[in-house]
């Protein structure tokens, strides 16, 4: 039994069986003809939905042209230019180890971190190429040491 069968419960409709099941018809002129006019009529059919539905899919494209240096998304729609926009930053001394060092830009807040037996001064450090969110709360005597033009 094939699989068609088993699920559906009846031979499929192929070419070669076109006529309704229990229909004996022999093989002859009559049957390629009509089989020809079925297919031609399927083909018409199927153009028809085709040609519909590239005219709905059309209606929600728009021809877009770019020229050489035009500003595009990955998805390629066009990018319109605001200057506003653009993030400025500087470039980073790379080692050639691939690292680099953080500069401290300047001295944010300063607090005092009290513990059982002592006190410790600490400051918030503003890092270059980073944003206030990103400020880091570090010894005041390590950073006087390592970097004294910030206490000045």
């Amino acid at each position: 039994m094939a699989s068609y069968e088993a699920l559906y419960g009846r031979k499929c409709r192929s070419p070669l069986y076109w006529d309704e099941v229990g229909e004996n018809r022999f093989l002859g002129p009559e049957l390629v003809q009509e089989m020809k006019e079925k297919i031609g009529l399927i083909r018409k059919r199927m153009l028809t939905a085709q040609s519909r539905q590239k005219s709905y899919a059309d209606k929600h494209r728009s021809k877009l042209e770019f020229t050489v240096g035009d500003l595009v998304y990955l998805k390629l729609r066009k990018c319109v230019h605001d200057p506003s926009q653009v993030i400025r930053h500087e470039p980073l001394n790379i080692q050639p180890n691939l690292t680099y060092e953080e500069l401290p830009v300047q001295i944010l807040d300063r607090k005092e971190q009290q513990l059982r037996t002592r006190t410790i001064p600490l400051v918030k450090i503003l890092w270059r190429n980073y944003g206030i969110e990103e400020a880091s709360w570090e010894l005041e005597q390590q950073m006087q040491d390592k970097y004294p033009h910030l206490f000045e």
